[in-house]
């Protein structure tokens, strides 16, 4: 017993010297992994995190100097609030735990002076600022017109991301064209009878040269026109809405429209300031406080509004109360819980991605947020669905969401197993973000009987990185993914992250392994040709890889795969593994040795 004891222990000495491994910062572990980059579920999968940013996606063991397990939860990117008004760390506590890493906020002072003002006022969420230009618009006149044109170009070089205007009718014509269409325009118009805002935004889209996305605030409120306003995401790609996924809105009555005012009568309101609970009458038709009217959309109409493209979640509202409300502590993870239900994935992406796609700018503070994959910034929610309760209810004191166990921002732990990290460092303010790699637009693939063809590339870490997609479609190769595992001509299958694949039943290895980037499976230009060599002759240069037919490339045309087929396809594999039973063999042989000259030494004695 005890020499088979020590064989395994030899043996699995060895394996991990040549099997060494990274010791990340953050591990997690056995989750089931989702990128709406990709729209990929990846189960069984790990995650490695170094500093602020993913490292490795994988079902390989890493070990790292914080574990996290993961069994029966689900692993996403943290979520983003489309628009933000509130400060402090109460709210701040509240949406955390209701699985928020970052928001869009708004100011109308100088960049810099308002970031001295306020950097202290910050606690658990990342915040990025677009300007609000509704106090600073020109008149006629053309020095004015230009003063007011520089004002909004030197407030986006500080560090601005998007514009918020607020107008107080529709008589001035808001003129953006000086401005790339990159920068979003966040409108709030609620100044506006909801009746004219479609034909509104029509108007402004109509006078664009180049369209910009447009995100229209607080829709929730508009619940006369909010299937106008669903119908025109629908046909407008570059139109978000923002609202809550509540029946709920607030309003001050005495700023209201007569016709508006009579819909409320009846209505279950609640008063934000002193939690008293009435049917709305006439008595309050000029009440100046904020109400809590509820029943004014209907579940239909909010389920309309999770099945747009075009919704994205917020906790701003137009007029807030005095004390938290159900939509500003439990908005987000009652979203996901939707989409969970219903197995269905828009709702994650309107929590993750959707809000980022109107920030275009190559520098946006949220382009290498919203994804789980190599190189993305490591905000990440763990959640389990399994104790997600159900959100407070407008008649009962606000509780924070239940479902969230961790929150991760930029590779901090901020909740662990539910609780607040004492040690958690406090968010920022994200002025300019990067991706870590760079688009290779020139990169192209070629082979002898077909025309060159431009492929998706990427540069990462000085190596180039292309997509297996396009080279299989190029090649004309049958290929396959099922989540992270993927299949090339019937015959070499391997997962995202694993350097081993495997050719029938032999099993080989490459110096690096799948990599899920910019929204694809990708793999390492020199790793691809040790790939497929044995199946194309391939020639690597400057942004071209060229292919020609090997010997076995009839192999990867079979339309049925072949369990039994067993291709040698790596050598140097096949010696190491040779070596290391040779080695193995003679370990075990000296101990048998050595135990045999010391029973004769005993008998000795």
């Amino acid at each position: 017993m005890k020499k088979i004891i020590f064989l395994i222990l030899i043996i699995l000495l060895m394996t991990s010297i040549v099997n060494a491994s990274v010791n990340y910062d953050i591990v997690i572990k056995n989750g089931v992994v989702y990128d709406p980059q990709s729209d990929k579920f990846l189960e069984g999968y790990n995650i490695g995190i170094l500093s602020d940013k993913i490292e490795i996606i994988t079902r390989d063991d890493i070990t790292g100097s914080n574990i996290i397990d993961a069994t029966n939860r689900i692993i996403m990117p943290s979520f983003i609030d489309s628009f933000q008004r509130h400060f402090g760390s109460v709210f701040d506590g509240f949406r955390i735990k209701d699985g928020v890493t970052t928001s869009i906020f708004t100011s109308d002072e100088d960049y810099n002076t308002f970031l001295a003002n306020n950097s202290e006022n910050i606690s658990y969420i990342n915040r990025i600022l677009i300007y609000d230009i509704s106090k600073k618009l020109p008149s006629d006149d053309k020095d004015d017109i230009k003063s007011f044109e520089e004002l909004i170009m030197k407030s986006i070089a500080d560090g601005y991301a998007g514009i918020y205007y607020k107008p107080t009718n529709t008589s001035f014509e808001l003129d953006l064209n000086f401005l790339s269409s990159d920068y979003p325009l966040y409108l709030d118009l609620s100044n506006i009878d909801e009746i004219e805002i479609i034909n509104y935004i029509k108007a402004y889209r109509d006078r664009e040269k180049n369209p910009r996305p447009i995100h229209l605030l607080a829709s929730n409120y508009y619940f006369n026109i909010i299937d106008d306003i669903i119908s025109f995401s629908e046909a407008d790609e570059l139109f978000t809405f923002g609202g809550h996924i509540f029946s709920y809105i607030n309003i001050k009555p005495n700023l209201e429209q007569e016709y508006r005012k009579e819909q409320f009568i009846g209505k279950t309101t609640i008063d934000q300031k002193t939690g008293n609970i009435f049917d709305f009458d006439n008595s309050y038709i000029n009440y100046e406080d904020t109400l809590a009217v509820t029943g004014l959309n209907s579940e239909d109409t909010i389920e309309k509004m999770i099945g747009s493209n075009g919704f994205v979640p917020e906790s701003f509202d137009l007029y807030p109360g005095s004390v938290m409300s159900t939509a500003d502590a439990n908005t987000f993870i009652s979203l996901f819980k939707k989409g969970y239900d219903k197995k269905e994935q828009l709702p994650f992406k309107a929590l993750t991605i959707n809000p980022i796609a109107n920030f275009k700018s190559v520098d946006s503070p949220l382009i290498n947020k919203g994804k789980i994959e190599f190189g993305a910034d490591a905000d990440i929610v763990i959640i389990d669905p399994s104790s997600i309760t159900p959100h407070s209810s407008m008649t009962e004191q606000v509780h924070p969401s239940h479902g969230v166990t961790h929150v991760i921002r930029e590779g901090m732990l901020i909740i662990n197993d539910r609780e607040f990290v004492p040690s958690a460092p406090k968010a920022r303010w994200i002025k300019r973000n990067h991706l870590p790699y760079e688009f290779l637009n020139d990169f192209s693939i070629k082979t002898k009987h077909k025309k060159a063809a431009e492929l998706n590339a990427v540069k990462f870490k000085n190596k180039n990185y292309l997509s297996l997609y396009d080279i299989s479609q190029y090649l004309n190769i049958l290929y396959a993914e099922d989540g992270g595992h993927v299949t090339i001509g019937n015959l070499i299958k391997m997962d995202i992250g694993s350097n081993y694949y495997s050719v029938g039943t032999t099993k080989n290895e490459i110096a690096e392994g799948l990599v899920l980037i910019n929204g694809g499976i990708y793999l390492e230009e020199n790793s691809l040709k040790s790939l497929l060599r044995d199946f194309f002759e391939i020639e690597i240069e400057e942004n071209k890889i060229s292919f020609k037919n090997g010997d076995k490339y009839s192999l990867l045309d079979s339309s049925t795969p072949s369990s039994n087929m067993n291709v040698n396809t790596n050598t140097t594999n096949i010696l190491l593994s040779y070596i290391l039973s040779i080695g193995l063999i003679v370990v075990f042989i000296l101990f048998l040795n050595y135990n045999k000259n010391k029973s004769k030494a005993n008998r000795k004695e």
